[in-house]
């Protein structure tokens, strides 16, 4: 899910972070969360906590960001533009 054939960033981490911040009563800081891009969970867990302050229960966020992904895989996830060609040669 590194973007090869999903687009997971604008999608599951973009939206549904988005969405999961609200739910909690946060803004969400767009520009904070795309300056944690391609960081492990320890370190979000931590710059989220010092961000966002002891209100905010990132443990709840973070397990309410994998439900929301959950629902969107069910729905089924668009894929990026030449990623069913790439699997079809990698099939071939």
């Amino acid at each position: 899910m590194d973007g090869l054939l999903i687009d997971s960033e604008r999608l599951m981490w973009g939206v549904n972070m988005t969405k999961a911040t609200l739910e909690q009563g946060f803004d969400p800081d767009e520009v904070f969360r795309r300056s944690l891009l391609g960081s492990n969970w320890d370190k979000v867990e931590v710059e989220y906590s010092k961000h966002y302050g002891p209100t905010m229960d990132v443990k709840k966020l973070f397990a309410r960001c994998f439900e929301l992904n959950e629902e969107m895989f069910k729905d089924g996830i668009p894929l990026m533009k030449g990623a069913r060609d790439l699997l079809d040669f990698l099939h071939k």
